[in-house]
C-alpha cells in the first residue's frame, strides 16, 4: 500500500471519524512497505535470535551479560506486545488531513542491542560470531 495509505484506504470507505490504525504492528507494516518490508523484517529477526543466542549462552562474567539479556527481553516483550497494537507509528489526524508519524522506539532497543553486542565483542574477542 505505501506509506500511510492504510489511513486513506480505510478513510474513503468508513469516513474521517477517527486516526485507525490496524492494531498490529506487523500487520501495519505489510500494509506500509509490501513484501520487501515483511522480508526485511523476517531477516532483521533472523539476525537479532542469532545474536541473542550468542550472547545468552556465553559466559557471565561480567554485568554487560545481563544488560543484554535485559534489553533481549524488552525487545521480546515489545514484539509480543506488538501483535496487539502498532507500536511502530501513529497516524495524527488534522483538519486539513493527517500527518503519519513514525515512532523510534524499536530502533532505540535495537541501537542498545548493538552497542552491547560490540562491547561484549571487544571484551570477549574469542565469542564466535
Amino acid at each position: 500500500m505505501g506509506l500511510g495509505v492504510w489511513f486513506k484506504a480505510y478513510s474513503s470507505r468508513y469516513g474521517n471519524s477517527a486516526p485507525i490504525i490496524v492494531h498490529d504492528s506487523y500487520l501495519q507494516v505489510y500494509s506500509d512497505t509490501g513484501i520487501l518490508g515483511v522480508i526485511a523484517m523476517v531477516l532483521g529477526t533472523v539476525i537479532f535470535f542469532r545474536l541473542s543466542m550468542n550472547l545468552v549462552k556465553s559466559p557471565q562474567r561480567n554485568s554487560i551479560h545481563w544488560i543484554g539479556i535485559g534489553i533481549i527481553s524488552s525487545i521480546i516483550a515489545g514484539a509480543v506486545f506488538a501483535l496487539f497494537d502498532v507500536t511502530t507509528s501513529i497516524t495524527y489526524v488534522t483538519n486539513t488531513g493527517y500527518i503519519y508519524l513514525a515512532l523510534p522506539l524499536l530502533w532505540i532497543g535495537v541501537a542498545l542491542f548493538a552497542v552491547v553486542h560490540m562491547k561484549r565483542k571487544r571484551e570477549e574477542p574469542w565469542c564466535n560470531e
